[in-house]
């Protein structure tokens, strides 16, 4: 490994990512958060919560109160934000001039760590620059520590940065993962392990490391009235809650040192993609086999030939071509997926044709429209992907052709999908969860479309995708629900009308 390689990988990416203009609207972003996951006390919510009681904001606490932001927030967003480096390379074409050049795998995957990490430790200064200026703003208790404030930061946020861009490594470098099925693996692993806290040793959430400590300062106050158990995020509150001093986190070695190991797991995750890493080949088609033939005998000598009058075709009136756009449209969405694939499909359809309607609605209906998640995330990104963006933008109509086709052919696979649950719904008499079915089926393509185009990556609509779909498994009235209540019904027609506006305005741009 040559460190000369490395850096050098290092500062070609990172200045690649920073010139992206998504970057300075990232930073926003995180800005934003890290005022509103700093809440005054007067705020009628919390980010931490400890069964009506909460801590005095000082440096102590905001800073705490930022950690969790930076493993719960950027934790999961940062991994959407700085995958894709690797396939970026390759769709650019400067993959093949990296594959053809001495570059060894492990010094370039080990240069796309450091430089995503490098960005997420960049999001995390800004967003202790945030601590640092709400203490000054707001006057809190105990005066500006900024020992007190940043240390959480340095010692909880920051290696755990380093493990998320591990697992994004690892994940771009793995080609089964390089794609949607890899976020739908990392979105099940954030929310059971890396931001769950359900660790009993330290976890890179924080909670195991800051836990006991808050726990112990409540319950030193108010006794066994204080929680047990810290609740990590928007928590709202009813009226004042009671408030009780924590002076901040003891920091022992060992807690430091188990901190910092998740970030030494970054790296070993990123190691390990060099060993899986298939270099920058694309997808080969199999060349003809060579049979043997008779030589071909000599061309005989022909008489000259005599030039013929040429005469034009006439001109035949203008057919629309919609129809044929629609179903290239369709193709290309089921092009290339494996049977299993279809499999699955059909085993979703018939799960919910024979089960009930409240079991169809609340569990396999959101199932079954996770399933097209890979084909989803194409939408609006397929054209600068694949480099045709500017022979289709020069075709006459493309606005009103190639779009709405494009929206239409996803609606149907929703609606092919979702027909198991539609004859269940129609057996059962359920007209208004049918009705919420077409809607939907009709909002979810509009959404993928919008943010395909303004994004040109499909991982913003994969992470708000399966946001949206958790919230559906868990009962909320999320946007991929069937629901009965019509004033829904209305909001979702008017919200895909203006998606497929601003998808047509993204075409434009």
């Amino acid at each position: 490994m040559t460190l000369h390689t490395v850096a050098h990988t290092l500062r070609a990416d990172l200045r690649e990512r920073l010139r992206r203009p998504a970057f300075l609207v990232v930073v926003a972003l995180t800005a934003l958060a890290g005022f509103a996951f700093a809440p005054p006390a007067d705020a009628p919510y919390t980010i931490i919560d400890l069964g009506g009681f909460r801590g005095v904001s000082n440096a102590a606490w905001i800073g705490a109160m930022l950690t969790m932001l930076l493993t719960q927030f950027v934790g999961l967003l940062g991994f959407f934000y700085v995958r894709g480096a690797i396939a970026y390379d390759i769709d650019s074409g400067v993959g093949q001039l990296l594959g053809a050049s001495p570059l060894r795998r492990p010094d370039y995957l080990l240069g796309k760590w450091l430089s995503s990490w490098a960005i997420l430790g960049l999001l995390t200064a800004i967003v202790g620059l945030m601590g640092v200026l709400l203490l000054l703003a707001r006057g809190v208790e105990g005066g500006l520590d900024l020992s007190v404030l940043l240390l959480p930061l340095l010692v909880i946020a920051l290696p755990t940065m380093g493990l998320v861009a591990g697992f994004a490594t690892l994940f771009d470098a793995v080609r089964p993962l390089r794609g949607a099925a890899g976020s739908v693996v990392y979105f099940v692993l954030f929310l059971s392990t890396l931001g769950a806290g359900a660790m009993t040793a330290a976890d890179p959430s924080g909670s195991s490391a800051l836990g006991p400590s808050i726990v112990a300062a409540c319950v030193a106050i108010y006794g066994p009235a204080c929680g047990e158990q810290m609740a990590v995020g928007i928590v709202l509150t009813d009226g004042p809650t009671q408030t009780f001093v924590w002076p901040g986190m003891v920091w022992t070695l060992a807690v430091v040192v188990g901190q910092w190991l998740w970030a030494v797991m970054g790296l070993g995750l990123a190691l390990a993609g060099a060993l899986l890493f298939d270099g920058f080949v694309t997808r080969q088609v199999r060349a003809p086999r060579a049979t043997k033939s008779a030589p071909e005998p000599a061309p005989a000598i022909s008489a000259p030939v005599v030039p013929q009058p040429v005469t034009l075709s006439p001109v035949a009136p203008a057919r629309s071509t919609f129809g044929r756009v629609f179903l290239a449209e369709l193709r290309l969405l089921l092009k290339g997926r494996p049977w299993w694939w279809y499999a699955g499909a059909a085993a979703l359809i018939a799960a919910c044709a024979v089960n009930s309607a409240g079991v169809v609605g609340l569990w396999l209906l959101p199932l079954a429209w996770i399933w097209p998640l890979m084909l989803l995330s194409e939408l609006g990104t397929r054209e600068q992907r694949f480099g045709t963006a500017a022979l289709l933008r020069s075709a006459p109509r493309a606005i009103g052709r190639q779009l709405p086709a494009a929206w239409l052919a996803a609606v149907t696979v929703l609606l092919l999908l979702g027909g198991g649950a539609a004859f269940t719904f129609a057996r059962s008499g359920v007209g208004m969860a049918l009705l919420g079915l077409g809607v939907t089926a009709l909002l979810i393509p509009a959404l993928a479309l919008a943010l395909g185009r303004w994004s040109g990556s499909p991982r913003l609509f994969e992470l708000v995708y399966l946001l949206l779909w958790y919230g559906a498994l868990n009962g909320l009235p999320a946007l991929i629900a069937a629901t009965p209540d019509p004033t829904q019904l209305g909001a979702r027609l008017l919200l895909t009308v203006a998606l497929l506006g601003a998808a047509a305005l993204g075409h434009r741009r």
